[in-house]
C-alpha cells in the first residue's frame, strides 16, 4: 500500500504521505510469508520534491526489500519534471532497475525508445497497443502486455470519470470503476437507452498470449483490480498451462 499525492501538493501533505507510505510498508514486509514465491515491492513517494523522495527511498532501502517502484509519477506533472525525479533517483541507487508504467502511455517504439533513453530497462505497454507496435518495441526494449482483466474506456490509465464523481482518481491508483455501472441515456426527459453503455468486455488475449511470447513480450500483467481472489487465481492458472 501507498498513498500517492497530487505532484504540487504543499511539503507537510507529502511529509505525512510518505511517513504513512513506510509505515504501511513496514507492516506489509512484517506481514510478508511467501518471499520465495511473492515479490513485495516498496513504492517511493514524493511527488516533485526531491529531497522527500531521497528520504522515502533511503527508509524503504533500510526495511529492505526485493525491489522498489517509483510512484506518484504521470499524474499531473510535464514530462521534463517526471525524467528529471527519475534520474535524481537513479542517482541514488544507480543498481535500481527502472520499468516504466503503463501511466506513461507508451504504445508506440517511439515511446519505447525514449524510456530506453531515460535510463529504463522494461515498459508496461498501454493496454490498446497494437501487436504490429508490440513486435517493433520488443526489438527496443524488454516489455510486459495486459493480458487480462478490466479495459479503461479511455486510454489506458488516464481516465478521471473515478475522481470527477467520487475523488478517487484512477492517474493515483484509486479508479472504482464507474463506468462498470449501469447508466441510462436520457433526452428530453425521456430514457432512450438504459444498460452497462460505458463498459467494455475483459480483455482476454487467451490463446495469442503465444504469439506474444513469441514476439519477444517477456512479462504478462492481469488486471486483478476489484475482482475476487478466485478470478484471480483462476486467471493465472489459465495462462501458466497454456505458456507450460
Amino acid at each position: 500500500f501507498d498513498e500517492c499525492p497530487p505532484f504540487h501538493a504543499d511539503d507537510k501533505y507529502l511529509k505525512d504521505s510518505i511517513d504513512r507510505t513506510i509505515r504501511w510498508a513496514k507492516r506489509g514486509k512484517e506481514a510478508h510469508k511467501n518471499p520465495d514465491t511473492q515479490a513485495l515491492f516498496g513504492i517511493v513517494q514524493g511527488a516533485g520534491n526531491k529531497e522527500l523522495r531521497k528520504y522515502c527511498l533511503e527508509k524503504l532501502m533500510e526495511i529492505d526489500f526485493p525491489g522498489y517502484s517509483i510512484g506518484g509519477l504521470s499524474v499531473g506533472e510535464s514530462k521534463e519534471e517526471m525524467y528529471e525525479t527519475l534520474e535524481y533517483l537513479k542517482d541514488i541507487m544507480p543498481d535500481i532497475t527502472l520499468h516504466l508504467s503503463t501511466q506513461a502511455g507508451v504504445c508506440n517504439v517511439y515511446g519505447a525508445k525514449l524510456a530506453k533513453r531515460y535510463g529504463f530497462s522494461r515498459v508496461i505497454l498501454a493496454r490498446e497497443t497494437k501487436i504490429a507496435d508490440i513486435n517493433e518495441i520488443c526489438k527496443v526494449i524488454e516489455t510486459e502486455v495486459f493480458i487480462q482483466g478490466a479495459l479503461c474506456t479511455s486510454l489506458s490509465g488516464h481516465c478521471y470519470f473515478s475522481s470527477f464523481i467520487g475523488g478517487n482518481s484512477g492517474n493515483r491508483g484509486y479508479c472504482k470503476q464507474p463506468c462498470r455501472k449501469e447508466y441510462e441515456y436520457v433526452v428530453g426527459g425521456k430514457t432512450v437507452k438504459k444498460g452497462y453503455l460505458l463498459s467494455l468486455a475483459d480483455l482476454s488475449v487467451q490463446e495469442d498470449i503465444i504469439t506474444l511470447k513469441n514476439l519477444g513480450v517477456k512479462s504478462f500483467k492481469i488486471e486483478g483490480r476489484m475482482r475476487g481472489k478466485e478470478y484471480v487465481a483462476c486467471a493465472i492458472l489459465y495462462y501458466k498451462t497454456l505458456l507450460n
